[in-house]
């Protein structure tokens, strides 16, 4: 088996938490080392995770879109503080 394929689909899985679906860095590594592990088992046939490498820049692309729609809403749709619920703990 590939590392890099285990690597890829890891990253992705971490990626797609809901605690890092904003950030740049997980999904970036997922898809740069699913498509590292695809090009080395491209060229040595008998290594495996082929399929893991590609679920990783499966779980990497989507984890990316979300960041960018995440970040489209939030620019779009700041937090108003005066529609927060009283007592909501945000600096007014």
């Amino acid at each position: 088996m590939n590392p890099l394929a285990g690597w890829s689909l890891g990253t992705g899985i971490a990626a797609i938490l809901p605690c890092c679906c904003w950030t740049v860095i997980l999904p970036a590594a997922s898809i740069a080392l699913g498509a590292i592990a695809l090009s080395q088992i491209k060229q040595n046939p008998n290594q495996g995770g082929r399929s893991m490498a590609i679920a990783g820049i499966v779980l990497g692309s989507i984890s990316l879109l979300m960041g960018v729609i995440f970040w489209i809403m939030a620019i779009l749709n700041p937090i108003d503080p005066n529609q927060l619920p009283h007592g909501f703990p945000f600096p007014r």
